[in-house]
């Protein structure tokens, strides 16, 4: 008797799981699923996390042309952070060195920032190519602007041809975990643009 009842539940459970209307069901929900995290997806990857090439040598020897990085679109940037922003028609990459109510000059390639308190410190910047030794005249940083410089300061055009950037025209800030697996982005966006 009790095999008889076994064999019933076992039969039952078949059944409904060959229910047509079932399976329908369960295709859609699984579809519906898969177009959220796919829009999600989208939504994230090119309203918040946007992927950059660096282009040219400014940012030598920290970054190189063809790099592969992501920027985080609603970033605020701060001291030594590398940005990208929008100048005339081009996209640049360069790193802040100046906030809002900042004096921003250079002497015989050292770097000096005095802040809203008017006391100058030079600015440690162990990632610039050594050899530059020029100057810069002192730049009062505007509000809601950033005053950025290229690692490569003897070939980048930045604030010092065009002078302190508006935020406005911020496109996001470089993400540190994306500045770390530099290599390995790269290596994988090089291979998805190949095959595609």
């Amino acid at each position: 008797m009790r095999a008889v009842e076994i064999e019933t539940e076992y039969s039952e459970r078949l059944e409904e799981r060959r229910d047509p209307d079932g399976d329908f069901y369960g295709t859609v929900r699984f579809l519906l699923g898969l177009t959220a995290v796919f829009l999600a997806f989208v939504a994230i990857f090119t309203n918040v996390l946007i992927g950059v090439r660096v282009s040219g040598d400014s940012m030598n020897p920290t970054l190189h042309g063809g790099d592969y990085l992501f920027i985080y679109a609603w970033g605020e940037p701060d001291y030594g952070d590398i940005v990208v922003f929008e100048h005339g028609n081009e996209e640049y990459i360069k790193r802040v060195v100046g906030l809002p109510g900042d004096t921003v000059w250079a002497e015989d390639g050292v770097l000096w920032r005095a802040g809203a308190d008017g006391q100058p410190h030079t600015v440690e910047e162990p990632y610039i190519i050594e050899g530059w030794t020029g100057d810069i005249r002192p730049t009062e940083v505007p509000e809601g602007c950033m005053y950025v410089l290229g690692d490569n300061r003897v070939n980048s055009t930045d604030s010092r041809s065009f002078g302190p950037v508006d935020m406005e025209l911020l496109s996001g800030v470089v993400t540190g975990w994306s500045l770390s697996a530099r290599s390995s982005i790269t290596r994988i966006m090089d291979f998805i643009t190949f095959r595609w």
